[in-house]
C-alpha cells in the first residue's frame, strides 16, 4: 500500500520497512520488490548490484519468477565486474552458484572478488573448496 500510495502517501521507504521485515522471513515477494526498488529507483537511486542480490535472494527462496530479473541484469553486472567492482564480482558468483549451479563461473567470479577481500565471495569460494563445487576439494583452502 505505502509502495502504490493506495489510501495513504506514496512512501517507498516505509515500504521498504515493511518488505525488509517480510524478507528476514523469507517472504519472496518482500524480497523481490526490495529488488525493484533497486532495479528501477523507486526512491532512491539505481543499483543493480543490490538489485540483483535481493532479487537472487528470492530466486532461492524457489521464487522462479525473480530468474528474468536476474537475465536482464547480466550484462550490467558483467560490465561493473570487468571494470573490477568485487561488489559486481561477488553476485555474479553467487548468481552462477546458487542460481544456475554453474561452478566454474562461480568460482572465477567469487576468486576475483575475494583478491580484492569481499567477505561473502569470500565466504562462497570457502563454501565451493569444501564442497569441491567447480574446484577440488580442499579443506585447508575452505579455511583460508
Amino acid at each position: 500500500m505505502y509502495a502504490q500510495g493506495e489510501g495513504i502517501p506514496q512512501d517507498f521507504d516505509v515500504a521498504q520497512q515493511w518488505w525488509l521485515k517480510a524478507a528476514a522471513q523469507n517472504h519472496e515477494l518482500a524480497c523481490l520488490y526490495i529488488g525493484h526498488l533497486y532495479n528501477y529507483g523507486d526512491g532512491r537511486e539505481v543499483d543493480p548490484v543490490s538489485a540483483a542480490n535481493w532479487y537472487l535472494k528470492a530466486w532461492d527462496i524457489d521464487y522462479d519468477e525473480a530468474e528474468p530479473y536476474i537475465v536482464n541484469l547480466l550484462p550490467t553486472l558483467k560490465n561493473l565486474a570487468n571494470l573490477g567492482s568485487a561488489p559486481a564480482q561477488a553476485v555474479l558468483g553467487a548468481i552462477y552458484l546458487i542460481g544456475y549451479g554453474d561452478y566454474s563461473q562461480a568460482v572465477g567470479w567469487l576468486t576475483s572478488a575475494a583478491a580484492q577481500n569481499h567477505p561473502e565471495a569470500m565466504r562462497l569460494l570457502g563454501y565451493c573448496y569444501q564442497q569441491g563445487e567447480g574446484v577440488n576439494q580442499d579443506g585447508s583452502n575452505a579455511i583460508f
